[in-house]
């Protein structure tokens, strides 16, 4: 293994999630970097954002404006 690469389960390894609040009035979303193996960290917001829930017609489309992209598919 080179210096550029890691192990999947090694310390420090950063993960980017998504986190939300849906409610039928606002949806809360949180764009994150952490690293999964450390507890003790909140990590690091990268953006974060509020939208009235009668905005938008789905879920999708919320996310979708909020990453600000033109199209995305959940699986």
């Amino acid at each position: 293994m080179t210096s550029n690469e890691t192990n999947p389960g090694e310390l420090g390894k950063l993960s980017t999630i998504l986190l939300g609040d849906v409610g039928g009035t606002n949806i809360r979303l949180i764009l994150k970097q952490i690293d999964l193996h450390d507890t003790e960290s909140q990590g690091k917001v990268l953006k974060d954002g509020k939208t009235l829930s009668q905005q938008v017609k789905s879920f999708e489309e919320a996310v979708a404006l909020f990453l600000d992209v033109k199209f995305l598919k959940i699986l």
